[in-house]
């Protein structure tokens, strides 16, 4: 990597008057029933404790609290679980040698996304003298841009976001990880001209952002209440409010070129299963919410969709294969190693057109 010493950047943007998109917001929690939303195996609900004094602010239409705590998430618990960002992030960055940790880190994760969309070679360590060329933090953001097609530069939304500081922003590893994340939604819905794709546990809503730029715009999100208002309000931000209908909005099922958010509880219930999608995309949240509600969402996914992209760890009490194998309902599953995380895995499920057997003399010969 580069020989000058890497630099860690944080945001910090100017304040925006965005009342009207935070009522919208508020009103779409209010409509929620949250009682409804969480197993009570899932480890979301103890974080939930930690979101209470935004809801109760909610419930007590107190729009200047809310509001200033999703402008300033750097201060408070509303982002814990699905983004780098809050209260106890500004301990753990006050010592320079964990910032130049993970400085390093995001640089690393860089190279690693520009190896995987092919414009850096993968080292052989079998061929150790023959290296490849380094690239420059600049270099890469660089690289990355072009191989994508779209612009990269994060959404600086909130304050002290931390992350590599590049010329085209602040590049963390929520980022990083959410253009491979795109990248391979682009890529599995290569030759439909207006693919419809469904995130179940969308976070922050960084994938969708840089989905919606790569022109995948019928995009449907279901997440918890208090999540659905973080990336309603990051979305909203980043795209304009125009181009995202919450849930309960008029419009929601007829509007193919906007983000579209509901809740859990009512795709649960059946809402979600009126319209049919290209692909389901799932990162980092299926193995964490308790294998009974894990099983319904699996059973769900195949009925809505032909693909399933899931990219998940393996070190809880179920691992999406097992889900596979309970539940059926996808005939077959292409398995790999997630490039940009260790422990996590990329899978493809996909329905239809099962795989030949092999040929019983075949089969002998490979046991024999």
């Amino acid at each position: 990597m580069e020989s000058v010493e890497l630099q860690l950047g944080v945001t910090a943007p100017a304040e925006q008057d965005d009342r009207a998109l935070v009522e919208r917001l508020m009103a779409a929690f209010r409509r929620s029933h949250e009682d409804l939303s969480y197993d009570q195996e899932s480890q979301w609900l103890q974080i939930r404790q930690l979101h209470e004094p935004v809801a109760q602010a909610i419930r007590d239409a107190a729009i200047d609290v809310v509001q200033d705590a999703l402008h300033h998430p750097n201060l408070g618990h509303l982002f814990y679980g699905f983004e780098d960002l809050g209260a106890w992030t500004d301990e753990a960055y006050g010592d320079p040698y964990h910032c130049q940790l993970y400085a390093l880190h995001c640089s690393q994760l860089l190279e690693r996304l520009a190896r995987a969309l092919g414009v850096l070679g993968v080292p052989n360590p079998e061929a150790p003298e023959r290296t490849l060329a380094s690239r420059t933090s600049a270099e890469l953001v660089e690289l990355v841009q072009r191989a994508l097609d779209i612009a990269i530069a994060p959404p600086e939304i909130y304050p002290g976001y931390r992350g590599l500081l590049t010329p085209l922003g602040v590049m963390g590893e929520r980022v990083i990880n959410a253009l491979y994340c795109a990248y391979r939604i682009r890529q599995l819905t290569a030759g439909i001209a207006a693919p419809r794709i469904l995130e179940i546990g969308a976070g922050l809503g960084r994938v969708a952002h840089y989905s919606y730029l790569m022109g995948m715009r019928d995009y449907t999100l279901v997440d918890l209440p208090m999540t659905n208002l973080a990336h309603g309000h990051f979305l909203g931000r980043a795209l304009g409010p125009d181009k995202v209908i919450l849930d309960g909005e008029p419009g929601w099922k007829s509007s193919p070129d906007k983000i579209k958010l509901m809740t859990a509880e009512r795709f649960l219930a059946g809402d979600g299963l009126q319209t049919r999608f290209d692909l389901v995309v799932n990162v980092d949240s299926l193995t964490e919410i308790g294998a009974g509600l894990a099983a319904t969402y699996f059973r769900h996914f195949a009925r809505l969709a032909p693909c399933l992209l899931s990219i998940n760890h393996e070190v809880n009490e179920y691992r999406v294969q097992d889900l596979y194998r309970a539940n059926g309902g996808f005939d077959r599953c292409d398995r790999m190693t997630y490039w940009l995380r260790e422990g996590y895995v990329e899978e493809i499920y996909r329905r239809g057109a099962r795989r030949r057997r092999r040929p019983a003399l075949l089969r002998r010969s490979a046991v024999a």
